[in-house]
């Protein structure tokens, strides 16, 4: 089953550090984490100073709880296909078990239960991985072609998909 340990480690490294650019939707971001998602956590009374003082202990709660256990990814067989839904979740929502679903034929509703992570553990995991990150690709192109705003965060988000590998 996949571990959440080795996927928190690699992540981070991606998600760098405190960012605050004018396009982003998310707003102020830090590692990877918005401040509305900080707040979610940690109340609602969080400003962004507190949100560029979070500690690693406090990223890893909300990578845990907020995203690896929203996709149910410890019941995942495969590391990879977890990791590349939970990358996916972190990057975009739940609109990434949306998505998924409907690649597993499980009718969407954007939550992973057990008939959707028993979905994607009958699937062949490279075959599956392989397919998440073609419909990431598209996903993140049709953003762009109905927000040409947003192509200011094209080649990360594309680059972002292409440093995942399958391994498992």
């Amino acid at each position: 089953m996949a571990d959440f340990k080795r996927f928190a480690g690699p992540l981070l490294e991606r998600e760098g550090g405190f960012v605050d650019h004018p396009s982003d939707k998310g707003g102020p971001t830090n590692r990877g984490i918005t401040l509305n998602t900080f707040r979610e956590h940690y109340g609602k009374d969080r400003c962004v100073e507190d949100l560029k003082r979070m500690t690693d202990k406090q990223w890893e709660n909300i990578m845990k709880v907020g995203y690896w256990d929203r996709c149910r990814a410890d019941d995942i067989a495969s590391q990879s296909v977890a990791e590349i839904i939970v990358d996916w979740y972190v990057n975009s929502g739940s609109v990434a078990v949306r998505r998924v679903q409907e690649i597993v034929n499980v009718r969407p509703d954007s939550k992973a239960g057990p008939v959707t992570v028993a979905a994607i553990n009958a699937a062949d995991a490279r075959a599956l991985f392989e397919r998440i990150r073609e419909a990431r690709k598209t996903f993140y192109h049709k953003i762009v072609e109905r927000d040409p705003s947003q192509s200011v965060f094209l080649k990360g988000w594309l680059g972002r998909i292409d440093g995942l590998r399958f391994n498992g």
